[in-house]
C-alpha cells in the first residue's frame, strides 16, 4: 500500500536510523533512495536496509534559492514514476518511524500531514502523499514549472512549500492526517506517545552529526555476538560456555567474544565449528581496581565497539538458558524481546534508577520536556539488568552522547591507542548507575522505546 521516497546528503547517522526505523515497521516495501551528490557511504546504508539506492552527481542545496526548489520538485517527480504502490511516505533526515499504519482508510489527501502553529501545513516530511496525484503533475512539467515561478523570491519558498502551492494550485486536496506528528507539538505527543499512538514524528533532530558505530557499514546481517566475562573461577568457562552453547543454533553466531583478565586463558579455550576472539580484560576497562562488580557495570556498554554485527548480548554465570533458542526466537514482529518491569514491580529502592537518570542529568521527579524521558513511575515497562539483546550502534550513540572522546579512536583493532579511561566509565561507577538501565532511559530519551517489545518468554 506504502513505498517511501528519501533524498539525502550527509547525515549518516541520521539516515541509518530512519530507515532502521521504518524497516522496523515495513519490512518489504519499496523505498528509493536519492543521494543527493553526498556522501558515498550513504550507499552502503541504503543497500543495507533494502533501498532502491540512486547517485546524483548535481547537489541541490536546501535552500530558499527559487531555481534550487524547482530542481528538487522535478527530480521528486522523476523518480515518483518507479513507484506503484497507492501512497508515498516522504522521509528525511529528521523522521522516525514509531509504528505502522493501520488503517489506509483514514489517509483521505493528496497530502497528508498537518497543520503546525497555525500554519498552512508547511511541515511535509514524513507526510504521506498520493501517488497518482504527483505522477499526473509529473506528465505536465512545463506547467509546474510556471506554477513555482509564480513564488518569486517568497520568504518561506522551500521544498515543502513548493509541493503544497502545486497541490493547492492544481486542485489537489491538503488534510490533517492523525498519525502525522511533529516533535514541537509536545502537548499533543505526550499522550500519543505514553498510548503508542505514534505513526511518523517529524523535525526529529536528536541524531544530527552522531557519529556511526565504527563497524555498522560492515556489520554482519542475520547474525549476533555473544559476549561472556570469564572470572578466574576454575573451569568457570567452560562449564558457562559449555551450558549455553548446546542450546544455542551455532549458524546464528557471527563471534563468540571471550573477555578475561588471565594472559593464559586465551591458549585454553578450544570450540569447534565456532568463532571467537578473546581480549584481555584490561583492554575493554582499563581500571585500577578490576572488581566483578565494576566490571559488570561497564563491560555491556564498553564491549560495544568491538562488536561486529547489529545485535550482541552479555551473559554471565546468573545466565540458564532451559531450551533451544534461535536468533529469530529474541524478535516478535520485528520488535527485539525484552524481559521489563514496571516501577512497582521492582523490590529495590530504585536506587540505580536514580543514579542513572543523573547520569543522564536527569531528575525523575522534575517536569521534563518531551525529549526527556517521562517519569519512570508512569512507564508501562522498564529494561532491567542483563542479559538482554543490546543494538550495538544505539550502546554507541549513548557512550558518544556521554563522552565525546570515543569517536578519536580511529582504528578500534589498534588497542594500544585506547585511552586508559573515559569520563563515561568514571561518571557511571561514582554514581553507581546500571549500564541496561542506561540503555533504557536513553531509548526513552529519543522516544525508540518502541524498537523492542515486553516479553514473558525471560525470567531473571
Amino acid at each position: 500500500m506504502i513505498s517511501a521516497y528519501y533524498n539525502s546528503f550527509r547525515e549518516l547517522s541520521c539516515v541509518n536510523e530512519v530507515l532502521y526505523s521504518f524497516r522496523k515497521c515495513y519490512v518489504n516495501n519499496q523505498i528509493i533512495f536519492v543521494n543527493n551528490g553526498g556522501d558515498v557511504k550513504l550507499e552502503k546504508i541504503a543497500v543495507r536496509y533494502k533501498c532502491k539506492y540512486y547517485y546524483e552527481d548535481d547537489n541541490i542545496p536546501n535552500d530558499k534559492n527559487l531555481s534550487n526548489v524547482l530542481k528538487q520538485i522535478k527530480r521528486f517527480l522523476s523518480y515518483i514514476q518507479l513507484i506503484n504502490t497507492e501512497w508515498i511516505l516522504l522521509l528525511t533526515d529528521d523522521i522516525l518511524i514509531l509504528n505502522c499504519i493501520s488503517n489506509y482508510e483514514n489517509i483521505l489527501y493528496d497530502i497528508n500531514s498537518k497543520k503546525i502553529n497555525n500554519q498552512d501545513y508547511n511541515y511535509l516530511s514524513g507526510a504521506i502523499l498520493k501517488t497518482s496525484f504527483f505522477k499526473n503533475l509529473s506528465m505536465e512539467i512545463s506547467k509546474v514549472e510556471n506554477d513555482i515561478m509564480k513564488l518569486g523570491n517568497n520568504k518561506n519558498l522551500n521544498f515543502n512549500m513548493g509541493l503544497n502551492y502545486l497541490v493547492n494550485n492544481n486542485n489537489g486536496t491538503i488534510g490533517n492526517y492523525h498519525g502525522y506528528n511533529d516533535m514541537s507539538c509536545i502537548t499533543d505527543l505526550k499522550t500519543k506517545y505514553k498510548d503508542n499512538l505514534l505513526i511518523t514524528l517529524s523535525n526529529y533532530k536528536l541524531l544530527n552529526n552522531f557519529p556511526l558505530h565504527p563497524n555498522l557499514l560492515n556489520f554482519v546481517k542475520n547474525k549476533y555476538t555473544i559476549v561472556i566475562y570469564i572470572t578466574e573461577e576454575e573451569n568457570y568457562y567452560n562449564n558457562i560456555l559449555t551450558q549455553y552453547i548446546k542450546y544455542i543454533d551455532i549458524k546464528d553466531i557471527y563471534e563468540l567474544i571471550i573477555i578475561g583478565n588471565d594472559t593464559e586463558l586465551n591458549h585454553n579455550i578450544k570450540f569447534k565449528n565456532i568463532k571467537y576472539i578473546y581480549y584481555n580484560l584490561n583492554v575493554i576497562c582499563k581500571l585500577e581496581d578490576n572488581n566483578n562488580k565494576m566490571i559488570k557495570k561497564l563491560l555491556p556498554l564498553a564491549i560495544c565497539k568491538y562488536v561486529k554485527t547489529e545485535h550482541y548480548i552479555v551473559i554471565d554465570q546468573n545466565y540458564i538458558i532451559s531450551k533451544s533458542t534461535k536468533y529469530e526466537d529474541l524478535f516478535s514482529n520485528n520488535r527485539i524481546l525484552f524481559y521489563s518491569k514496571t516501577w512497582r514491580q521492582l523490590v529495590d529502592d530504585h536506587s540505580t534508577w536514580m543514579a542513572s537518570l543523573q547520569v543522564r542529568t536527569l531528575n525523575v521527579s522534575s517536569v521534563q520536556n518531551f525529549i526527556h524521558p517521562y517519569n519512570l513511575i508512569i512507564q508501562n515497562s522498564l529494561m532491567i539488568n542483563g542479559p538482554q539483546l543490546l543494538c550495538s550502534n544505539i550502546v554507541y550513540q549513548l557512550l558518544y552522547s556521554m563522552d565525546e572522546n570515543i569517536e578519536k579512536i580511529e582504528n578500534i583493532e589498534k588497542i594500544e591507542n585506547i585511552k586508559n579511561s573515559y569520563n563515561w566509565k568514571e561518571t557511571i561507577l561514582t554514581l553507581g548507575a546500571s549500564p541496561y538501565e542506561l540503555y533504557w532511559i536513553y531509548l526513552m530519551e529519543t522516544l525508540r522505546t518502541n524498537y523492542y517489545k515486553p516479553s514473558d518468554k525471560f525470567v531473571l
